[in-house]
């Protein structure tokens, strides 16, 4: 029979009904058009997960765990106390701190909150009113009757933890060995002056700025700062969208609004620092900051391009693109100078999404889809022309050397279309990878300077991020929320029902449990990429629990050792400490974060269970017990009271006899093998194959 079965050989152009949008996303997505904070899934750095119940009255804190011996991870239940919402509001919006200690709430009554870790529970901190200075005019904190719904929050980094990190370039193979360089961070950051204590921003839709610092000289205090950006004349200016970014010695804002307008504006904040040194205690810093903020650039409308049809693919010639609504809006800093990415312009990055509602018939043959916008951000100073120059001063002609203005502009760059519903957006390694976390629980990572999505290039010689090295995010179950750790390495999602789930990264090109015999320069590629990441976690104060998740069960004791190895090595650390000067040995030891972080992962990596431990990792026990047990006898004799205090030295009994033990039968067992090898011929000792 031929093929013209019926007469008709024209191809039938019929259309496939597209799968539905999960329940509850089409509400999800209306919910960041209304309003731009609404995140109600949050992933610390400290490793805890936040999340807001689908009613909005209670915020449930999760950690993710990981089994080793099976080599899977998940959600854990509600680890209580949970924190519940006030009287007749609902929680709409969290979000971490950068260093994962204190969480940011804020209610559908244009309500914040502020929750700080205190012993492993998040108590709630107490905002005070700010009290000027005698002989200073600081702005009074006020209670306005309708403040709004919060629609942007910013965290300031955390100094020195965020202001000091250094960064880790990419890893070169030179051969057989790998080598990496660590740089410190030269650019300026707005902090809170006052050590190891933190601040936030906020914007509610009113056009009330909020700034909301921590007392260092009061644990669990915070102070505010209250300024109105314009005024509220109708309803159209009303704000629907905000974003802060960093920008050197000021922050960026831009804000959108009912009207669709977008404006650009430069905050600076003056902290007013005074320090001062009590008799007895630590130096404390006083800050009694002001605000100022200035307007920088108008834009009337904030809009997807429309692409036609000569203009685009098979996928974005189906798509009305006037159709999608802004979800999120968000400011790209310039990249530090280390990451190596030249001289970049900050970015306004806004994020359009459409979802059809499939109880519509004019929409069920249509699918989902969401559009990236951005504009380039730059200062242009005015000059005059070269011909003025030649002119004679004297006769009056203008000196181009001083009092040119300054102008702004936002240029426009091309659109991204991708076909599936964004959620959120996280960016990682210092703003030089964006990832953008989708409603199949996949994730897209892109390059923040060409804005491509990073592919595994097959590359042995060159180690640069996770996806580059073969790793990628498939897509699975769908989702309404996602979350997506600072590691890059596991994504959290949430659906209408309340369910968690994690989704890892995963490895493509092959496996990492083969032995060293059946090893290549791939799969060393791959550990160096696992190791680089680890060390980022530990220079950037993350949890690294999921890069040790990525690490099959079975991994061999050279891939372990392999492993520990690169990444001292891009911590430009020696594990071997004979070869150092004594005292900076001792200090390293002693002192040094890093070290002790290194052995830490040494021993969960070799840990099965209380019986099953190798010896590099009761070997990496042994050493953190020393240590433990030397800096608290080192803190005891500082205080000869508390030395006096039997009980203060009991406590280190238990962890003082177990390390002597097993140092003292490690060494008697090393000289017994040392007295066996010397009664036998060394080809005896050879391990047969």
């Amino acid at each position: 029979m031929g093929d013209d079965l019926f007469g008709d050989t024209a191809d039938v152009g019929a259309q496939l009904m597209p799968v539905p949008p999960p329940n509850g996303l089409l509400e999800r997505i209306d919910d960041t058009h209304r309003i731009g904070a609404c995140q109600k899934l949050a992933w610390s750095a400290s490793g805890s997960i936040a999340h807001v119940a689908s009613h909005g009255r209670r915020i449930d804190f999760y950690v993710v765990n990981h089994d080793a011996a099976k080599g899977s991870c998940k959600v854990s239940k509600a680890c209580p106390p949970s924190i519940p919402a006030l009287h007749g509001a609902d929680f709409v919006h969290i979000e971490w701190s950068r260093l994962g200690l204190e969480l940011f709430a804020c209610d559908n009554l244009g309500r914040t909150h502020l929750y700080a870790n205190k012993l492993g529970r998040m108590c709630k901190a107490d905002i005070d009113a700010p009290q000027p200075r005698s002989g200073s005019t600081f702005p009074q904190q006020h209670q306005d009757s309708n403040p709004g719904l919060i629609v942007g929050v910013y965290w300031l980094p955390c100094q020195p933890a965020h202001t000091k990190s250094p960064w880790i370039g990419p890893a070169y193979r030179n051969g057989d060995s790998w080598s990496t360089i660590m740089q410190a961070r030269k650019e300026q950051m707005v902090a809170n002056p006052a050590e190891k204590a933190s601040a936030c921003m906020c914007i509610s839709s009113t056009r009330g700025l909020k700034l909301l610092y921590q007392r260092e000289n009061m644990p669990g205090h915070w102070g505010e700062v209250n300024l109105q950006i314009g005024t509220v004349h109708s309803s159209s200016d009303l704000l629907t969208h905000a974003a802060f970014g960093d920008d050197a010695d000021a922050i960026l804002l831009t804000t959108h609004d009912v009207s669709g307008r977008l404006d650009l504006y430069d905050i600076e904040i003056a902290w007013h620092a005074q320090s001062t040194t009590p008799p007895r205690g630590p130096r404390m810093t006083y800050v009694f900051p002001t605000i100022q903020i200035s307007h920088l650039k108008i834009m009337d409308q904030c809009l997807p391009r429309q692409i036609g049809y000569q203009e685009s693919s098979d996928f974005t010639a189906h798509r009305d693109t006037s159709q999608a609504q802004l979800s999120s809006l968000h400011v790209l800093p310039r990249p530090l100078e280390a990451v190596g990415m030249g001289s970049l312009d900050p970015v306004i990055m806004a994020v359009f999404t459409y979802v059809p509602d499939y109880y519509d018939t004019s929409q069920q043959h249509q699918d989902a889809f969401s559009v990236i916008a951005r504009w380039e951000h730059r200062s242009i100073t005015a000059s005059l022309h070269e011909s003025f120059s030649t002119l004679n001063k004297t006769v009056g002609a203008a000196d181009n050397s001083t009092g040119n203005p300054t102008f702004y502009c936002l240029e426009r760059q091309p659109d991204i279309l991708i076909p599936s519903t964004i959620l959120s957006v996280q960016d990682h390694h210092f703003g030089s990878i964006l990832s953008f976390c989708m409603s199949d629980s996949s994730v897209d990572m892109r390059s923040r300077a060409t804005m491509e999505s990073i592919l595994a290039d097959g590359s042995d010689t060159i180690v640069s991020s996770l996806p580059q090295a073969g790793f990628v995010y498939f897509a699975g179950e769908p989702c309404l929320h996602a979350a997506i750790a600072p590691s890059a390495a596991m994504i959290v999602t949430s659906t209408s029902e309340d369910v968690l789930g994690v989704v890892r990264i995963q490895y493509t090109n092959g496996s990492l449990s083969m032995s060293t015999e059946e090893d290549d320069h791939k799969q060393q590629a791959t550990v160096m990429a696992l190791a680089r990441e680890h060390a980022l976690s530990i220079v950037h104060h993350y949890t690294p629990d999921e890069i040790f998740s990525l690490l099959p069960p079975d991994l061999s004791a050279e891939r372990r050792y392999q492993f520990i190895h690169k990444t001292m090595l891009a911590l430009s650390r020696t594990a071997d400490l004979s070869v150092e000067d004594p005292k900076k040995a001792m200090f390293r030891v002693t002192h040094e974060a890093l070290f002790q972080k290194v052995l830490s992962a040494q021993y969960v990596i070799g840990y099965r269970s209380q019986v099953n431990r190798d010896v590099p990792t009761l070997m990496a026990f042994a050493f953190m017990n020393a240590r433990e047990i030397a800096l608290t006898l080192y803190a005891v004799g500082a205080d000869l009271a508390q030395a006096r205090q039997a009980d203060t030295i009991y406590t280190l009994v238990g962890h003082t006899t177990w390390t002597q033990d097993f140092l003292t039968y490690l060494v008697d067992e090393l000289c017994s093998l040392w007295r066996h090898a010397q009664d036998r011929p060394a080809e005896s000792l050879t391990r047969e194959a």
